[in-house]
């Protein structure tokens, strides 16, 4: 009999821990998600361009509902059927390894996103398409060789382009001639001299640098005169880029995970700057005086990252006094953002 109470009591006591656990198991997923903010993001390549992705797929949608969307399919050959009459192709994550030579019937399609998929190299077909107006490679096509983007210039109507990790050495050339475009992605590659031909893309608007092993920009970037977003995130930069200082449309720059101390004076022309992100340069400085200066002088700027950054209690103190000025400066789970 005391045997039987005893079992009794035991499994309910067994089915108790058995709920604790899980609610523990949620308490631990909710604080997982709450502490996944967008500088956390910031921290990972791939999380970082998914994100980006996903935002880039919403705007898709609205403009545009002709589309078909492919996640993870076990298909290795591109089903041009699929296409037909289609503006917009999302494969993402797929096995897809060939396109058929069928996809260049389909005037219609203006953008293509192949990323993470299987291919080898750059299918030549795609070359045929003149129609192209966005072309993600992203995660898909490893290549260092540059002629395997001589046949970029057929594609004069490209206005966004992402070869993110493709293990580029540096901006191919052919793709200088693309004077139609507007954003280009070159994240995760292993370029350390940056191309001074870059200079020939003055129609771009937003250019991602980030992931790489660049130490210095060439002069040669001061001619895209209508670049807002600037990307150089997690490289090799030790001062301030000097060369974009003469970028006078520019709204936000990423500095972030980099090795730099201090901004110069003439950061200060940059009338149109919203952002500035050097989170996670652990020697900057940013002194008070100097902050109340960009905020008089840069009517439109809203945020300052500076987590990670080096700078005592009494230095945050001191910058958090700054009105209407919003300076990140610790994350864990949240972001402790002092707004005045």
């Amino acid at each position: 009999m005391l045997q039987i109470i005893f079992d009794r009591k035991f499994s309910k006591n067994k089915h108790f821990f058995n709920e604790g656990f899980k609610l523990f198991f949620i308490f631990l997923l909710i604080l997982f998600t709450t502490c996944a903010n967008d500088n956390i993001y910031k921290n990972h390549p791939k999380w970082q361009y998914n994100y980006i992705l996903y935002k880039s797929y919403k705007s898709l949608y609205r403009e545009n509902k002709n589309y078909v969307l492919d996640f993870k399919s076990g298909d290795t050959i591109l089903d041009t059927k699929k296409l037909m009459n289609k503006e917009i192709a999302i494969f993402h994550n797929s096995k897809l390894s060939v396109i058929s030579e069928e996809i260049k019937k389909n005037k219609s399609l203006k953008c293509l996103i192949l990323n993470g998929t299987n291919l080898k190299s750059f299918p030549q077909v795609i070359f045929e398409m003149p129609q192209l107006i966005r072309l993600d490679f992203a995660f898909s096509c490893n290549t260092d060789r540059n002629d395997s983007f001589i046949e970029f210039k057929k594609l004069r109507n490209l206005e966004l382009l992402s070869l993110s990790s493709c293990s580029l050495n540096d901006l191919p050339e052919p793709i200088t001639e693309l004077h139609r475009l507007k954003y280009l992605n070159l994240s995760q590659n292993k370029i350390g001299d940056f191309s001074c031909k870059v200079g020939k893309l003055d129609s771009l608007i937003e250019l991602n640098l980030s992931w790489n092993k660049i130490q210095i920009l060439p002069k040669e970037i001061a001619n895209l005169c209508f670049l807002e977003i600037l990307n150089l995130s997690c490289n090799k930069i030790t001062s301030f880029p000097f060369v974009i200082t003469s970028l006078y449309k520019l709204q936000e720059i990423d500095l972030s995970n980099n090795d730099i101390k201090e901004l110069p004076v003439e950061i200060l022309n940059l009338k149109n700057l919203r952002t500035i992100n050097l989170m996670s340069n652990s020697k900057f400085h940013l002194s008070k005086e100097f902050a109340i200066k960009l905020k008089k002088h840069l009517p439109y700027l809203e945020e300052i990252d500076l987590v990670g950054t080096f700078h005592s209690d009494k230095e945050i103190k001191e910058l958090m006094t700054i009105p209407k000025l919003k300076i990140i400066f610790h994350v864990f789970c949240g972001t402790n953002t002092y707004n005045n």
